[in-house]
């Protein structure tokens, strides 16, 4: 489906960049240079997306997104920007922006980002995701996601999906590692086979063994018949070894030697039995630190860890964050007759600062939840656990009017001064703090101040400040002699 966009930035090299990607990707593009083009263009004819840089929405831009978006076509609003702010992109998306892209990608990640949101547009995201839990058979393009960081983990699933290589998925709890396997083997070559999954943290060792290797006939009390395990369970198809860092020693072994000559002996028995098994582990503990501590075999894990996939948590993809909500708020409206049919925006904005610890499975139940026992047609902040409220805007915040900050006591001095000689003062005072955090160390420094090191060079410049000098002073710190570095001339007026 041809899709019809506005692109409005002021850079050219921008406009170039971004418009050759979308033109590619099968979207019609315009592009202008003010919001007054935007609305033109708008009135002219109807419009599916529109990406605006940040730089051109002055005043109040979450009140344009919100007129954007009251249009009868409804367009979808995409805000460009080149840095990275959290607190501005919760409050963009909480009033109904479609994404928040960082120009500052590469080329692949940019287009990859942009498929997304198109996805998204064209209605694909919300059909492939379907059910809130794993359906019998999902794909890997369920997966579909705006962040960078999810997309390039994807992008590497695919490719091992096609192997029977042994496959290790790291990932916080509630991150989907065996919805990830299930689609891995679902693509994979063994999809006519068997998917079968075991707990290894919820069984006794014992148990266990008995499950994964099988046993004989009265190799135990209770042992009446013989009985299968796992391995030969799943013969032709794929094992998900969940929780895999909780196994227990002693069967790390029995698992190593069914890996490494592909076969099975079971519990009291002595017959060596084939299987053509691919193993999928999954854990959510720090594995290579209990390798170090003699609590994983390491052998063991070189065996698993042919592929070792880290899943990115919740938190580290916000931008998928209300399409998700609003997928598993549609879900819940079909289970529960009376219940809210929508999120609010200052709910919103709380779920969008949160952490996130129990990732998307804890976004469902908190959900549910709130769905359930909220009396507002809305989800409000206040029908949300207090961990997640806390994130969200105060009262007095809410109480004022739409992004406008909060005020702030200056000096009365600096009043009298004009602004670009208080932001050039702030940003000297600010950066050689940051200089002598590092003692000196371009890099470091750099890093602390969350830009790039020549950036930070070309402000020491600007800014008189020289790396020998935070260097000096961190030496002679060590020796109880530390001077501070003195204000820049030009800015010593107070």
């Amino acid at each position: 489906m041809l899709l019809r966009a506005i692109l409005a930035a002021k850079k050219p090299t921008l406009t170039g960049r971004l418009g050759g990607i979308l033109e590619g990707l099968d979207v019609g593009v315009e592009g202008c240079a003010s919001v007054d083009e935007i609305w033109s263009q708008v009135a002219r004819e109807s419009t599916d997306l529109i990406f605006a840089s940040r730089e051109l929405l002055e005043g109040n831009p979450a009140d344009l997104v919100r007129s954007i978006r009251g249009l009868p076509e409804a367009p979808d609003v995409v805000i460009l920007t080149d840095q990275e702010n959290p607190s501005e992109q919760a409050r963009f998306l909480a009033t109904g922006c479609l994404a928040v892209l960082h120009t500052g990608l590469s080329e692949d990640a940019l287009r990859g980002v942009c498929e997304a949101i198109l996805a998204r547009r064209r209605g694909g995201l919300a059909a492939r995701l379907g059910s809130v839990f794993p359906p019998e058979q999902p794909k890997l393009s369920d997966f579909v996601s705006l962040s960078p960081a999810m997309q390039s983990f994807m992008a590497v699933a695919g490719r091992v999906a096609a192997s029977n290589t042994t496959l290790l998925i790291l990932g916080e709890t509630g991150v989907g590692k065996e919805w990830l396997a299930r689609a891995i083997h679902q693509e994979g070559l063994r999809s006519t086979g068997r998917f079968l999954p075991v707990n290894c943290a919820a069984l006794t060792e014992s148990l266990l063994e008995s499950e994964l290797f099988g046993h004989e006939e009265g190799a135990f009390t209770g042992a009446s018949r013989a009985r299968r395990g796992c391995f030969e369970l799943a013969h032709r198809g794929t094992l998900f070894l969940d929780e895999i860092g909780e196994m227990p020693t002693h069967l790390q072994g029995r698992l190593l030697r069914v890996l490494q000559d592909r076969t099975v002996r079971r519990v009291g028995g002595e017959k060596s039995r084939p299987v053509d098994v691919r193993v999928i582990a999954a854990t959510n503990c720090d594995i290579r630190k209990k390798v170090a501590e003699k609590a994983f075999r390491e052998d063991l894990y070189y065996r698993l860890s042919v592929v070792s996939l880290a899943m990115p948590p919740l938190r580290g993809r916000r931008e998928d964050i209300p399409e998700l909500i609003d997928n598993y708020v549609n879900y819940f409206r079909n289970q529960f007759p009376h219940c809210a049919a929508g999120i609010a925006p200052n709910a919103l904005e709380a779920m969008l600062a949160y952490e996130w610890p129990g990732n998307v499975r804890e976004l469902i139940n908190v959900i549910e939840r709130a769905m359930l026992v909220s009396p507002h047609d809305l989800i409000q902040g206040n029908d949300l656990p207090e961990e997640i409220r806390i994130c969200g805007p105060s009262e007095a915040e809410s109480d004022r009017q739409p992004n406008l900050p909060a005020p702030l006591e200056l000096p009365q001095q600096w009043l009298a001064r004009p602004l670009p000689e208080i932001l050039a003062s702030v940003e000297r005072a600010y950066l050689a703090i940051v200089l002598e955090t590092a003692a000196g160390r371009v890099g470091k420094a750099a890093e602390l101040a969350g830009i790039d090191p020549r950036v930070l060079y070309d402000k020491m410049r600007r800014c008189g400040l020289r790396k020998e000098d935070f260097q000096k002073n961190a030496a002679q710190d060590e020796g109880g002699n530390h001077q501070p570095v003195p204000a820049h001339p030009s800015n010593s007026r107070p």
